[in-house]
């Protein structure tokens, strides 16, 4: 990494490659998120970034870091970067913390995801799973309703215009 190449960059918004993994409360994973994070500090072992939605701050060691890339594609101002990380950012409500990347193979671009956090994106992708089955019901349940209800109108309005003829008969 080159460390001065990165300095220039201080205050920069980045966002990290591979994207942070965020965990719940629950220890559920959340949907991939591309959050950017703000370059605080940079010495000549650590750089520290800053997520100011959430107030967390990661140090991490200069060898954690692969190398930086700018973005010219966000509309947003400021500088804009990627970071390009040898390690995985596991964000938790009460921490950050780092894990290294294990390659599948030799030269694999594939990453794994490590082993202690494989049960926080199962029970995260179950959870979103059974959202979006709940929110198919609802949306199943307001078109029955609102069927329904169109039948009622209609029934009443079949039943009122049998009450008119009845009391106004038609001319013979």
């Amino acid at each position: 990494m080159n460390k001065k190449h990165l300095a220039e960059n201080l205050n920069a918004w980045v966002r990290l490659r591979p994207c942070a993994l965020l965990i719940d409360g629950e220890g559920c994973a959340l949907p991939t998120l591309d959050h950017s994070w703000r370059i605080e500090a940079v010495t000549d072992q650590i750089v520290r970034l800053t997520r100011i939605r959430s107030g967390h701050v990661l140090e991490l060691g200069l060898d954690h870091v692969r190398e930086y890339r700018t973005d010219f594609t966000s509309n947003q101002a400021g500088r804009r970067g990627f970071l390009m990380l040898q390690s995985w950012v596991l964000v938790d409500p009460c921490r950050v913390m780092v894990e290294p990347i294990h390659p599948v193979q030799a030269g694999s671009h594939q990453l794994v995801v490590p082993a202690r956090y494989q049960e926080a994106i199962a029970k995260g992708q179950e959870r979103e799973k059974k959202h979006k089955e709940a929110e198919r019901g609802k949306a199943l349940g307001s078109f029955l309703l609102a069927g329904g209800a169109m039948w009622l109108v209609s029934e009443a309005l079949k039943e009122s215009g049998r009450a008119a003829a009845d009391r106004f008969p038609p001319d013979s």
